[in-house]
C-alpha cells in the first residue's frame, strides 16, 4: 500500500494480513506511464504485479417498472 501510494494510487490488503495479495483499481483515463512506474516499483520489491480489467458498469439500480412481467410475477410485485 505504501509504494502504491507513492504514485498517487490506493491500494487494499486482502486476507487476514498474512502476506496474500493486494488489490489497486486504476481509475479510467489514468496515465500508462503512472501505471508501469507503480508495477516497476512493485516489481523491485519482490511483489508479483497483474493487470486485469473489470467487465461490468458497476453499481446499478433497477426499479420494478423497468423488469417485464414475468420477473414481477416470479418476485411477487
Amino acid at each position: 500500500c505504501q509504494v502504491t501510494a507513492a504514485h498517487g494510487l490506493h491500494s487494499k490488503l486482502t486476507g487476514a494480513g498474512g502476506g496474500g495479495c493486494g488489490i489497486t483499481l486504476l481509475k479510467p483515463g489514468l496515465e500508462q506511464a503512472t501505471v508501469e512506474a507503480a508495477k516497476q516499483a512493485l516489481t523491485s520489491c519482490g511483489f508479483d504485479c497483474w493487470e486485469t480489467s473489470i467487465g461490468a458498469p458497476g453499481v446499478s439500480t433497477h426499479s420494478a417498472a423497468a423488469v417485464g412481467d414475468p420477473v414481477r410475477q416470479a418476485l411477487g410485485l
